[in-house]
């Protein structure tokens, strides 16, 4: 993996426009479904179906979509209005949307639970649950800080595989930016 010494990271939005896209999946805001393409749609709208209960509206939704797989993952996030990075919570996930088959498995909030970064990502400029720009700001902050940029370095920390869970981001980034 290249270096990143040098790099500065910009908060824009990738051609896809709204969502965080890793590899083949999308995750998006729930207030968001009607940003994504019309076959990521299709498939949400598939699934909701398969849930076992109706999806709450007092806690907010990421929905992780994935066209290849055929798959949805709709995951609880109770802190999403007020975390830098928001942790994720129950989740319930709808596989083998293309069969007459679909399954379903879900999984209880985890004791070190995955974090999202770059929430804005996730959500239209407009979303009223927090500061979009604020946000912006703060992936640039800790993107470019010397901090990450050593953990991304260095490859002994394996720092891309394991800055999604909260105690390495809390104990390897925050503390040291703080």
């Amino acid at each position: 993996m290249p270096s990143i010494k040098n790099t500065i990271f910009h908060s824009k939005r990738e051609k896809h426009g709204i969502g965080k896209v890793i590899k083949n999946d999308k995750w998006v805001h729930f207030s968001a479904l009607d940003a994504i393409n019309e076959d990521e749609q299709l498939l949400v709208k598939n699934a909701i179906p398969c849930l076992p209960t109706l999806l709450s509206r007092d806690t907010d939704i990421i929905v992780k979509v994935n066209l290849v797989e055929s798959s949805v993952l709709f995951a609880e996030t109770p802190d999403w209005k007020i975390a830098t990075e928001p942790a994720q919570g129950r989740w319930d996930r709808i596989i083998n949307l293309d069969t007459d088959l679909p399954e379903h498995s879900f999984r209880e909030i985890q004791t070190d639970p995955p974090i999202y970064h770059h929430k804005w990502m996730f959500v239209k400029d407009d979303y009223p649950g927090f500061d979009v720009k604020e946000s912006m700001r703060w992936s640039e902050t800790w993107k470019n800080s010397e901090v990450v940029k050593g953990l991304v370095n260095d490859p002994s920390t394996k720092f891309y595989r394991r800055m999604g869970r909260q105690s390495y981001w809390q104990t390897m980034v925050l503390d040291k930016l703080i």
